[in-house]
């Protein structure tokens, strides 16, 4: 282990080389060094005294009578036990460490249970579901007030098929319904792919009824996620089709979107959802992928199909005011530095939340953009790759314009996962001449 303490031997940062935590830090240090061998000079000692022991529950303490000292000279043959328990041992000008982890045995797999004990796996349907029945039981008071009102007026239940009759048929038919949906499973992802994904990093977009666009979509995500295994500390573990509805937003911090035309309505539920993972930090690039069919409009955006169904999205949406990325941002620097976006198409605009652009106007996530709009259809471009020797299509700039369209990629998932941490290094040169103030 090496030990760097970055301060001056002077007060001239930091008065610690002259402060008594100095000594303390120094005394750590010397307590976690390795020590020296033990050399004749040392053995013709012959034994070695306990001077501080640990107990069963690891708490330090000092020895007892029945700690016994080390013979040196069968050292080799020594084990821990009661009475050489764990510690540090010595004598005045030398000491060593006995640890307990060198003489515990490999750990080894118990093939079998004691008789009696029960081993039980937990499971999804171990969960009970109060949603229905607490439905069922507000249904029933609500059918007890009705007919509680027809006695109160006077009135006689029929079960038949006269006018109450057909009220009372509908009442049991809205029951019905609402148990019969509350008890449907709300949640795609099992117990077992939702650990699975909390626990390690996936990509996710979201899946249309368009099977070749997710076979696209799917397959350059996967090739970004080896380009950054590759290039970057990031080591995504997979790619992951959501169903809005009925998955988990939360479990992935970047989700890609591309807008297709069986898509063009958020129903109450994933407007909500949607909304949610985005007011808590939650990234989604939303690509139109239509960038030559793009023409100038309202905000800048054309007037396309796919534009088109992008606004009815967002219309269900409080998305914060946009604006055109500027040189300066964040996106633009986060690993690669970038003065363009291309994807399978050049020269689209790329829109972020105002917010990110002006530090001025940071919102309550730190001036990070949690929605980015583009037109250059970028998972066409990293999964063009993916067939050897061939490409699903042919890039206008080669392996150029497909080399700066991964890079956008690998900045697109370190602005997910850092932020506008890169922003934040502007402060350094003031922060520095301030210390040096």
């Amino acid at each position: 282990m090496t030990v760097l303490i970055h301060t001056t031997a002077t007060p001239e940062w930091s008065n610690l080389a002259l402060s008594g935590l100095y000594i303390q830090v120094l005394k750590r240090l010397s307590d976690m060094a390795e020590g020296i061998a033990i050399t004749e000079n040392v053995k013709q000692q012959n034994i070695i005294q306990p001077i501080m022991v640990l107990d069963g529950f690891g708490d330090r303490k000092t020895p007892d009578a029945s700690v016994e000292s080390i013979d040196l000279s069968d050292l080799e043959n020594f084990n821990i036990s009661h009475t050489h328990p764990p510690g540090v041992y010595g004598y005045p000008g030398y000491s060593m460490a006995v640890n307990m982890g060198d003489y515990i045995d490999a750990v080894e797999r118990v093939n079998g249970l004691p008789l009696g004990v029960k081993q039980l796996t937990y499971k999804k349907d171990q969960n009970f579901q109060f949603m229905p029945w607490l439905l069922l039981l507000a249904a029933l008071l609500f059918l007890i007030d009705w007919i509680a009102m027809i006695i109160m007026s006077g009135r006689s239940i029929s079960l038949g098929f006269g006018r109450s009759g057909k009220t009372a048929t509908t009442s049991l038919f809205i029951i019905g319904l609402l148990i019969g949906l509350s008890s449907s499973n709300a949640h795609a992802l099992t117990i077992e792919e939702e650990i699975k994904y909390a626990s390690e990093m996936h990509m996710a977009y979201i899946k249309s009824a368009n099977a070749e666009l997710n076979n696209t979509t799917e397959r350059g995500l996967e090739q970004l996620a080896r380009i950054l295994t590759t290039r970057t500390s990031v080591e995504p573990q997979g790619v992951v089709g959501l169903n809005i509805e009925n998955d988990a937003l939360s479990l992935f911090p970047f989700i890609y979107w591309p807008v297709h035309s069986s898509k063009s309505t958020l129903t109450e539920t994933e407007a909500r959802k949607v909304q949610q993972y985005l007011d808590n930090g939650g990234l989604i690039l939303f690509d139109t992928r239509d960038q030559p069919d793009q023409t100038s409009g309202q905000f800048g955006f054309g007037i396309s199909e796919n534009t088109k169904i992008l606004r009815s999205l967002l219309s269900t949406l409080n998305i914060p005011e946009l604006s055109p990325i500027n040189e300066g941002h964040v996106l633009s620097k986060s690993f690669y530095l970038l003065k363009s976006f291309p994807g399978k198409y050049e020269g689209g605009t790329l829109w972020v939340e105002l917010a990110s652009t002006d530090p001025e106007k940071r919102t309550g996530l730190d001036g990070v953009s949690g929605v980015i709009i583009g037109s250059n259809d970028w998972a066409s471009a990293w999964a063009a790759s993916i067939r050897s020797g061939q490409s699903i299509f042919n890039l206008s700039g080669g392996s150029r314009q497909q080399e700066m369209a991964f890079r956008f990629g690998i900045n697109l998932m370190m602005y997910a996962l850092t932020g506008n941490y890169k922003a934040d290094q502007v402060h350094v040169p003031f922060i520095l001449d301030r210390l040096g103030q």
